[in-house]
């Protein structure tokens, strides 16, 4: 019996300390509207609904990432994105995206609703991200390398740090 109380003691102990220094947990929700009407949303001239479901895919949990990253643990975020052109072009020979030359664009546009931890609106915004100069080289060392998103990540990414460094 004393076992049993002093193991009970122990676990309560135990999912106390958690419960005390337990961090809220962000709630971000991305959503894509009509990626059929996005000007450049793809990777191959293949366009299958299986590849597009897989960029849908990559570019929410890239972006789920970034804003859990850098969003404030009581604030949460709703984000709209309305169109993706993608950086570089589909060769035709090889059927992957390249990037020819240093004036390649990239363009994400979004909306985006950012919540306090009561769910009252702080700042609503419609975004549109440009980048005009890809810089190739940089991206080695890049932590979006890997994925299909590399360029646009990173205009998102230094977006989200300058809008939340002024808030």
């Amino acid at each position: 019996m004393k076992k049993t109380i002093k193991n009970l003691t122990i676990l309560l102990a135990f999912i106390a300390t958690f419960t005390v220094f337990a961090v809220p947990a962000k709630l971000t929700k991305v959503t894509l509207e009509n990626t059929d009407k996005f000007t450049d949303f793809k990777i191959s001239n293949r366009n299958s609904k299986k590849e597009a479901e897989r960029l849908v895919k990559d570019l929410k949990n890239q972006i789920q990432k970034s804003i859990n990253k850098n969003l404030p643990n009581n604030q949460s975020m709703h984000i709209n994105i309305s169109d993706v052109d993608m950086a570089g072009m589909i060769s035709p020979m090889h059927d992957i995206r390249e990037i020819r030359d240093s004036l390649e664009k990239s363009v994400l546009e979004f909306d985006f609703t950012l919540y306090d931890e009561n769910g009252k609106t702080i700042k609503q915004d419609k975004v549109v991200l440009v980048e005009k100069f890809v810089d190739t080289k940089s991206l080695k060392l890049n932590r979006y390398r890997n994925t299909y998103f590399k360029y646009e990540m990173v205009m998102f990414s230094k977006w989200l740090k300058k809008t939340f460094k002024t808030m």
